[in-house]
């Protein structure tokens, strides 16, 4: 039996009536892992308990019985088959719940209310809980009612709340039949991107906004209450446990030139006034530069007072460069357009169907018309829209500002373009990376998708090797139905990878950089950046990347099916009666894991 190991689960979509969050390894209902305990009590800390197949999320509120807990969950891994708890192990639990509660009341009131705002947000975008999430930001308010940052937090949430699905669909409202086989609960609709689009912005204006005063001025009571400095500045992480170096209190040496670099060249243009403040940013930022304590892997750990200098200015929308729709479609026309299939000898068929059912990589140079490759490289190089932070590179997304009109447009273009492979899948996500001045890249990974589209927009003159640069996409593959997201998705898990690339012979296609060129590949293939010979002499110069992922994983195009079909099948199997088409409004979602 393990506590706090790490695994995906699922927070259940009936009423927040639960102690016991089941994870997906023996997936089992609400109903019957639920007791209620303190309900309208924010949630203090979670842990993990894993033993033999069976996972569980554990919470614990303010006043919950530890004994109670403790014996909630032993009885729920015995009937998960996980064996139940000796009486040692019950005692172990019991005593880890009581810890995690000793751990938080030591904290100072304002850094439990990090916590408690930390966690609402993870409940939010990673576990896709909105009651509770809710929950966390209305405690922490009542609390502190004349805080500007807590209720705006609160009012940013409740703009994602509605729109994002709710943990047990996927995000995708699918329903899962025999042999990878899936079909669409409710059919997406050409609108579903606006409308996806739309909330990320209006969810983004509001929490990334430019305080107008002092940290000083406008958060004195959380301050007095212990809330450090940099507690007060909005993650940009599209899920909470992508990133904590902001969390510490960290920042990535590259992040503060890349930063300074930016204000100095928006100045210059003009496109930043002087109520904009960009030299007091740019003397912030040089201060911490210049003296904050040295931590590793390039990692400054600023002092607090070099926060407050920062506070109105990190993770914030200073500029954002108009990015609208074009009356003009994006895409080059089919003529100008240079279309190759590449592929190993030893690459097997892909279930994405289409040009890539042979397992081949599609190369396509000239995608974007001029017009659209200049307006696409002004949105992503002028705006201030940089918010997560990794050792060698920046990356924005939705949760970040990279969801104006102009992206909304070019995905439906993509998917119209490459709609033998992406049909009507749904937008998964879409992300940017900006690359620092090192060699590195992203490693070895794979993405939780069913296919990928990737762009490179930077221009070939600031390649200093135009035969590197790009990606290299393995014949390895990752089962989208089986294996576990974050297994392949990690520093932990890079051996797992490892193993499956050397296993397939460690063939690969490799595609070198050239800018305006997207390559589309099934998103299950392992793939890692190649070594990068960007000297990035100006912040105009950075290698910059931009990746759409359609659809959920294993939802490739050939597999789908009408719902009416897949109950009918079903029904087949298991004997039941000839299910009426409105059944399908009713199913059980059971779809292979939870994760955008």
């Amino acid at each position: 039996m393990a506590l706090g190991s790490e695994c995906d689960w699922l927070w259940p979509r009936l009423a927040r009536r639960c102690v016991l969050l089941v994870c997906l390894q023996g997936c089992v209902e609400a109903s019957k892992a639920g007791i209620a305990v303190n309900v309208r009590q924010p949630i203090l800390a979670s842990t993990n308990l894993q033993k033999a197949n069976v996972s569980i999320r554990m919470i614990i509120r303010h006043g919950d019985p530890t004994d109670t807990l403790a014996a909630a969950a032993c009885n729920h891994l015995q009937a998960a088959g996980g064996g139940g708890c000796s009486d040692s192990d019950h005692t172990v639990i019991q005593e880890t719940l009581q810890k995690m509660v000793e751990n938080f009341e030591v904290l100072s009131a304002g850094e439990q209310i990090v916590k408690q705002i930390q966690l609402g947000w993870d409940l939010l975008l990673s576990w896709r809980a909105p009651e509770e999430a809710r929950l966390q930001f209305v405690a922490a308010a009542a609390k502190y009612p004349d805080s500007m940052f807590l209720l705006r937090e609160l009012a940013a949430e409740s703009m994602l709340a509605n729109l994002l699905p709710r943990a047990g669909d996927d995000g995708y409202k699918l329903y899962w039949g025999s042999g990878g086989s899936w079909g669409h609960l409710t059919p997406p609709t050409p609108e579903d991107h606006s409308t996806l689009f739309d909330a990320w912005a209006a969810y983004a204006t509001v929490r990334f906004q430019r305080p107008q005063s002092s940290l000083r001025e406008q958060e004195s009571g959380l301050l007095e209450a212990g809330l450090p400095p940099h507690g007060f500045i909005p993650s940009g992480e599209m899920q909470a446990n992508d990133g904590n170096v902001g969390l510490l209190g960290l920042v990535f040496e590259h992040r503060l030139r890349h930063d300074i670099e930016l204000f100095q060249l928006l100045q210059n243009m003009g496109l930043l006034s002087a109520s904009d403040r960009a030299s007091d940013a740019i003397q912030a930022y040089r201060s911490a530069l210049e003296s904050a304590p040295r931590e590793t892997n390039g990692l400054l750990r600023p002092t607090q007072e070099q926060w407050h200098g920062m506070y109105p200015f990190y993770n914030r929308r200073l500029y954002v460069h108009p990015s609208p729709r074009s009356d003009h479609s994006l895409l080059s026309p089919a003529s100008a357009l240079k279309i190759e299939l590449r592929r190993t000898p030893t690459q097997t068929a892909s279930q994405a169907g289409g040009f890539l059912a042979t397992g081949g990589v599609l190369v396509v140079d000239n995608i974007l018309t001029p017009s659209a490759l200049q307006s696409l490289r002004s949105f992503l190089e002028l705006s201030t829209i940089w918010y997560q932070e990794r050792g060698s590179y920046l990356g924005a997304s939705l949760s970040t500002g990279l969801c104006s009109p102009f992206i909304a447009q070019l995905a439906g273009e993509l998917r119209s373009l490459f709609s033998e492979v992406l049909c009507d899948l749904p937008l998964a996500h879409v992300w940017a990376f900006k690359f620092a001045e090192g060699e590195k890249g992203v490693d070895m990974h794979a993405d939780a998708a069913a296919v990928n589209v990737n762009l490179w927009i930077t221009p070939d003159s600031d390649n200093l090797d135009n035969s590197s640069g790009g990606l290299t996409i393995f014949d390895a593959a990752v089962d989208a139905t089986q294996d576990n997201f974050r297994q392949y998705n990690s520093e932990e898990g890079k051996p797992y990878l490892e193993d499956k690339v050397n296993k397939s012979g460690g063939n690969s296609v490799s595609v070198p950089y050239r800018q305006n060129r997207a390559v589309v590949f099934d998103s299950a293939r392992v793939h890692a950046t190649q070594p990068l010979s960007f000297p990035s002499q100006t912040v105009r110069s950075r290698r910059i990347n931009l990746t759409f992922l359609f659809g959920a994983r294993g939802t490739y195009c050939p597999l789908r099916r009408s719902v009416h079909a897949l109950l009918k099948d079903n029904a087949v199997h298991s004997g039941a009666a000839d299910p009426s088409p409105g059944d399908a409004g009713t199913v059980t979602t059971k779809p292979p894991t939870a994760e955008l």
